[in-house]
């Protein structure tokens, strides 16, 4: 929510497309989620909303001309298409079939020169699209050097939280989250 409202006030004439599985979760997000934004940020209240702009759950307009539209869809890609956007955000993408919603939903960025892509969710089980999107991926993680041993390592579970931080599960000394960086694993 924070990327949509955030590039929609900042860059002129850019267009988000939300996209969820169903229309409740989306419905959701978009008041919930988006709509507290605009409405309790001073800033954006104030400098980027009017009165005569589209402020619905499927469409929310900013006085600099860009966009956020919120849509849904499981399996079926028609409310997708049509418009052009420039960052497509997917939420629960694990629960949508990959090539009727996410090939059909990006071309709706075929003609932006930034065209983002954005998904999120929860894998259920390793045959998904979020796994399938993960193994597409450069897998990039966040990973920490020792300063003891030297060794790369991330954090993957509660073992590698010592009593005053994260510790090195080789050697056991704690680890300088200064020290970390994003490296591609595939």
């Amino acid at each position: 929510a924070n990327f949509a409202v955030s590039e929609c006030s900042l860059i002129p004439h850019f267009s988000v497309m939300f996209v969820s599985p169903t229309k409740e979760q989306t419905t959701r997000f978009s008041n919930t989620r988006v709509d507290k934004i605009m409405r309790y940020s001073p800033i954006i209240s104030q400098r980027f909303l009017r009165t005569d702009l589209a402020d619905r759950v499927f469409h929310k307009q900013f006085s600099n001309g860009s966009e956020i539209l919120f849509t849904y869809g499981i399996d079926d890609a028609d409310r997708l298409r049509g418009p052009s956007t420039d960052r497509n955000m997917y939420d629960e993408v694990q629960d949508m079939l990959y090539d009727p919603i996410i090939t059909v939903g990006n071309e709706t960025m075929s003609n932006s020169d930034m065209a983002f892509e954005t998904y999120a969710g929860t894998p259920k089980t390793m045959e998904n699209t979020i796994q399938f999107l993960w193994e597409l991926s450069t897998m990039t993680e966040w990973v920490i050097k020792c300063d003891g041993c030297g060794k790369y390592q991330y954090i993957e579970s509660e073992k590698a939280l010592g009593k005053n931080g994260p510790i090195c599960l080789h050697c056991g000394k704690y680890l300088n989250p200064f020290n970390g960086r994003w490296i591609d694993m595939h």
